[in-house]
């Protein structure tokens, strides 16, 4: 199996590689090829204490090349690193010799993948050559000097953040973001194993492939890819891409067919965890079987004693107190593959070519015999026991057998944390282990050393008697760090060397290495990181740039001792900032749609009751704001062509009747509560919207909510309660009005989410519709539902008075225009509000949008009291007060009722992706 070190490399995958150095060159009409610039000192040019890392003459005609060269991405290797440019050539009468060739190039350690920075490289050559046409700024004299600025900015911020903005003037802005590579998912052979690392039970649903879920239920950690075929009914090629599908998402990982048979040796690595107290806690706690735990000196002994030619029955027949330490062997040796310190040594066999000519072996079984199949594959092909493989061999006396590693490879994303799998072995003087199986925890330090920081040195672990100490021998010789631990009583002492990497300030190189701190991703938050020489501190906000934030400490700022405001003077300028940050153009556009939206809503329901109270007929009133919404639609989809109005089909018809007919109801009821009571009674009694969808989603679909949210609903009905102390018929007759229209839009909020709107087809995205024709079909249909209901309770009697003469008089006359002017008005206002609040969800979050909901219910309730002068009584306004509180507390813990109804409505969300983006 791969190694810890390989492990951690391939988790960091993704990651790009670390610059080593930039460099600057031009071609100079007197001398040739030039390096002008170049970070760290000495990366090319010799300086007095040091040689140069890259030998520039030698590769100068590749970095300044021929013309035939220019504009192209070039990569030229040499002893240890691996130079990456993008060679330029500019042509003008200006120039010495008619033209200007300039290169920025990257350096970094050879072999590293640097495909990620190809488009860093070829974009910093165009901005470059964009400011040398425009301004001449890297051959004028005057402006060329800020070049090293430049690329000492763009060492140290890719390096640390991956990402970089350097502002050159006011018109031009390097803007450079790397972005992760990941590699495509690795081989997966029939005779390997997969253990799962997350419950794929529980992420399985009905989206998921049938070949998937059959060979993902036949998983173990027991059976291979071949058994687990057979088990499942499938093609053994289908049954590998699905393992390949899996291990890429970090949903296994594979790892060799456990026998007794086979032999492990444990590597250097070792040395990790005896520094390492979480991953010693770690294995005590997993090897055990039950009863107490073991000593972690008497396992770290044991995993010392594996080594080559030492199968594992032999390995327990030397060591018969593994009985009595109650520990589980599969597990025993499953935590070393998968952290990396021990390994498999396989067994080649081997027949000579002439041999096979003349065995009395089965010829299939000769092919296999050529030292690049081991015992599990061809085991696993031919459908041998390892006892039988064994035995048939052994009857060849000219076969041969090779022992070597074989690495293969770990997921590409390790995940943190694994889940059970049932597995169980048997070994000669030991009972079964059927029992669930948690492959180890990986650490959360991914790194006991830094990565880019050090070069650690490989150490040889001797294995010594009990009772004697562990001697750690460096191969190698350079500037030590010493270390010391002590384990079960015995002191020992580490010897690591490590080499410091260059910083671009050549006088922080006399300063004593200082090997950081372990990585512990619980102070990832509390860390603050700061750059090397720029202030102020500068954080990254991609992927990439935190992730490596959190591997190393970039070092500390520099501030200058004599200069003691300095401190102050940043603060007030952080100050400053962040005061005018918000006053920013998206947030002056969104507090201008709230108040407008707030004004339109106060205007709708403020006018609706000026003329329920002039004409009383609410009825008419909701027919009349149906028929406006669809005509205004209508004007801005056909007329002003901001959008398009769809054809109606069935689909359409289909998904806007309920809503029409919900809207009708809640809209009647609605307008009959404000025609009897206030407009604030009325927008009180909606207040309870949070309680009645609390209540259907609870008893309607089981949905269980956080203490928080039942609290809330406390002051919410009390609240109520006390502002509906009227003991007059017709308030309670209003109440029962405000009430109904209250459930009645709560069960439309609950069947649109629910419903309409959570369709898992593949085409409902190409014909679902958008907000304009959802409104526009909705308040047609609405309009055309409720003309025969106006007609019987309210038109028949509006005609014969209009149309008969003797009803007719002046008053009436100048009191219709009126009231024609307002339902205009509320028409208008109305359809302005429905946009408005479109218009605030599609830029803004959901939760902020809740919060300026409440504030608008505030707002109209506020406005319709002093509108209308209505006098309310201390208790009346005691029950407001409690409303609004019981509104903020549900709105202080609607994350949680968001996340219950997602649920509710998503339960068959697909978990594990097929593709990734």
């Amino acid at each position: 199996m791969q190694d810890y070190a390989q492990q951690e490399s391939e988790f960091q995958a993704g990651i790009p590689p670390r610059l080593v150095s930039v460099f600057y060159s031009v071609f100079d009409p007197n001398k040739g090829p030039q390096v002008v610039f170049e970070v760290p000192e000495g990366s090319t040019k010799p300086t007095a204490s040091s040689t140069p890392m890259i030998n520039f003459l030698s590769i100068s005609k590749y970095i300044v090349p021929t013309p035939q060269l220019c504009g192209h991405l070039v990569n030229i290797c040499t002893d240890f690193y691996q130079v990456m440019g993008y060679p330029v050539e500019i042509w003008g009468n200006h120039y010495p010799r008619n033209n200007f060739m300039f290169n920025l190039s990257f350096v970094f350690d050879r072999g590293a993948d640097t495909s990620s920075y190809e488009p860093v490289v070829r974009k910093v050559a165009r901005v470059l050559t964009s400011l040398e046409i425009e301004s001449a700024f890297l051959s004028n004299e005057s402006t060329k000097s800020f070049m090293y600025n430049i690329i000492e900015q763009l060492f140290e911020d890719l390096n640390s953040y991956c990402e970089c903005q350097i502002p050159i003037n006011s018109a031009n802005t390097i803007n450079l973001k790397l972005f992760p590579t990941y590699r495509n998912p690795p081989p997966v052979y029939d005779y390997q194993v997969p253990i799962c690392t997350v419950n794929l039970k529980a992420l399985m649903d009905g989206n998921w492939d049938i070949t998937m879920k059959k060979v993902a239920a036949s998983i173990n950690g027991i059976h291979h890819v071949k058994k687990i075929a057979e088990l499942a009914d499938v093609d053994c090629g289908l049954a590998r891409k699905c393992m390949e599908h899996l291990l890429y998402y970090g949903c296994i990982i594979m790892v060799d067919i456990f026998q007794f048979s086979n032999v492990y040796a444990v590597k250097p690595d070792i040395i990790r965890i005896i520094e390492d107290e979480t991953v010693q806690s770690e294995c005590l706690f997993y090897v055990r079987k039950r009863g107490k735990i073991p000593p972690f000196a008497k396992l770290f002994s044991l995993y010392c004693q594996l080594k080559h030619g030492l199968t594992l029955k032999e390995w327990i027949q030397e060591n018969k107190e593994i009985t009595s330490l109650d520990i589980d062997i599969r597990r025993f040796i499953s935590f070393g593959i998968i952290k990396g310190f021990l390994y498999r040594v396989h067994k080649y066999p081997i027949l000579p070519e002439p041999s096979k000519q003349r065995t009395s072996l089965p010829k299939q079984l000769c092919r296999l015999l050529d030292g690049k199949h081991h015992f599990d594959e061809i085991c696993t092909l031919k459908g041998y026991s390892v006892r039988e493989l064994d035995d048939i061999l052994k009857s060849e006396p000219e076969v041969k057998f090779i022992l070597r590693v074989n690495l293969r490879i770990m997921p590409p994303n390790p995940p943190e944390e694994f889940s059970p799998v049932t597995v169980s072995g048997y070994a000669p003087g030991l009972d079964s282990t059927p029992s669930p199986i948690y492959p180890p925890k990986r650490s959360t330090k991914r790194r006991t050393t830094n990565p880019y920081e050090t070069r650690i040195q490989t150490n040889m672990v001797s294995t010594l008697p009990n009772g004697t100490d562990y001697t750690l021998k460096p191969t190698s010789n350079g500037p030590l760090i010493d270390t010391e631990f002590v384990i079960h009583g015995y002191q020992q002492q580490k010897q690591n060397s490590a080499r410091r990497r260059s910083v671009s300030k050549p006088s922080l190189s006399s300063k004593p290495f200082v090997p950081p701190p372990p990585y512990n991703s619980a102070q990832i938050n509390i860390s603050k990181l700061q750059s090397l020489d720029f202030t102020p501190p500068y954080k990254s906000n991609s992927f990439l740039g935190q992730l490596r934030q959190k591997y190393e400490a970039v070092g500390r700022r520099k501030t200058n001792p004599s200069n003691t405001s300095k401190p102050l003077l940043e603060g007030t300028l952080d100050s400053i900032n962040y005061i005018s940050s918000l006053f920013t153009l998206d947030t002056l556009k969104f507090i201008t749609y709230c108040l407008l939206w707030y004004a339109s809503s106060a205007v709708t329901n403020n006018i609706g009751k000026q003329i329920l109270n002039q004409f009383n007929h609410p009825v008419t009133l909701t027919w009349v704001q149906f028929g406006f919404v669809g005509l205004y639609c209508y004007v801005i989809g056909h007329g002003m062509g901001f959008t398009r109005l769809r054809n109606p089909t069935t689909h359409i018809l289909r998904t806007t009747l309920p809503l029409s007919l919900f809207s009708i109801t809640g809209h009647i009821f609605s307008s009959m509560a404000t025609s009897i009571v206030p407009v604030s009674f009325v927008h009180t009694i909606k207040a309870l919207s949070p309680l009645f969808t609390v209540i259907l989603y609870r008893f309607g679909f089981k949905v269980n909510y956080s203490y928080r949210v039942y609290i809330s609903l406390i002051p919410l009905t009390i609240g109520v309660m006390l502002a509906c102390s009227s003991s007059s018929t017709a308030s309670f007759i209003g109440f029962l009005f405000a009430l109904s229209s209250t459930v009645v839009f709560v069960a439309q909020n609950i069947f649109s989410k629910k419903i309409l709107f959570n369709q898992n087809h593949s085409n409902f995205e190409k014909r679902k519709l958008d907000e304009l024709n959802v409104s526009f079909y909705s308040s047609i249909m609405a309009f055309t539902f409720m003309t025969p209901i106006w007609l019987y309770y309210e038109g028949f009697p509006l005609l014969v008075e209009h149309f008969w003469p003797h009803h007719i008089h002046s008053s009436n006359i100048s009191n219709g225009w009126t009231i024609a002017f307002y339902f205009w008005l509320n028409g208008t206002s109305h359809f302005a509000q429905n946009i408005l609040a479109l218009s605030i969800l599609s830029i803004t979050s959901p939760v902020t949008y809740s919060i300026a909901s409440l504030v608008k219910r505030i707002f109209v309730i506020t406005a319709s009291i002093i509108w209308f002068g209505q006098k309310t009584t201390i208790v009346q306004g005691i029950g407001i007060i409690l409303t609004f509180s019981g509104l903020y507390m549900y709105n202080r813990a609607r994350r949680d009722v968001e996340k219950k109804e997602r649920n509710a409505r998503e339960k068959e969300e697909i978990v594990l992706p097929i593709s990734r983006s």
